[in-house]
């Protein structure tokens, strides 16, 4: 946007110099805009309201098949080097793009001399983009159906070795599960094997225990005769 800080200034009634790019001369149409244009933003000479001296520059330019308008002052400066002054150019504006569209025989009436191709109006425009617009539409509905298709036609079909493991696996912790119980039964027989061992110990110990006790007894009668 700094560029657009125009400073120059031209006084009010002075003549513009019109500078117009080599293009202009490259067709015939080119040389009718650069006519039209000359007759447009040129000051007639005589005029009783112009001034006899010219101090800004009207530049129209050529470009990609538009025409780009600047206005610049003619200013002076002073040389550092030679201590002169010298014509520089300051930019005053407005700046604008001219689009030509078609060449009239007459004004703005009579046969089509020029038409310009490459020209869009804003409803041709925006039917185009529609119609983009549509075309896109239609080409992502069609690679989603193709997708949809690739998807279905790429499914894994089920695979029968899954139901052998399975079925191999299941039989596995049956399997498991009867072992565990063996486990748990033999250890309650030996358990009880171990209960049923140690009470015979205890009755063999009493036993002992009561003949001992008699054949004291009969110790002691013997010593008392």
């Amino acid at each position: 946007m700094s560029e657009l800080n125009f400073t120059g200034n031209s006084l009010k009634g002075s003549r513009p110099f019109l500078s117009f790019d080599a293009n202009f001369e490259s067709s015939a149409h080119t040389r009718v805009m650069k006519e039209v244009l000359s007759q447009i933003f040129g000051t007639p000479k005589n005029h009783p309201r112009s001034r006899p001296f010219i101090d800004h520059i009207f530049s129209f330019s050529l470009i990609d098949g538009k025409v780009w308008f600047r206005n610049f002052q003619v200013a002076d400066e002073v040389n550092d080097v030679t201590k002169k002054l010298d014509k520089t150019l300051v930019e005053i504006g407005p700046r604008f793009v001219m689009d030509p569209i078609r060449i009239l025989a007459g004004g703005f009436s009579g046969a089509v001399l020029w038409d310009n191709p490459d020209y869009l109006t804003p409803s041709a425009e925006r039917s185009l983009k529609r119609d983009e617009e549509k075309k896109e539409k239609v080409e992502q509905d069609r690679q989603a159906r193709k997708s949809e298709k690739r998807r279905e036609h790429n499914k894994l079909q089920p695979d029968e070795l899954e139901e052998v493991f399975a079925d191999s696996d299941s039989e596995g912790e049956e399997d498991g599960n009867g072992m565990e119980l063996d486990d748990d039964e033999s250890g309650e027989d030996e358990s009880y094997d171990e209960e049923i061992d140690s009470d015979d110990d205890d009755d063999e110990e009493g036993d002992d225990g009561n003949t001992m006790d008699v054949d004291s007894g009969s110790d002691d009668e013997d010593d008392e005769e």
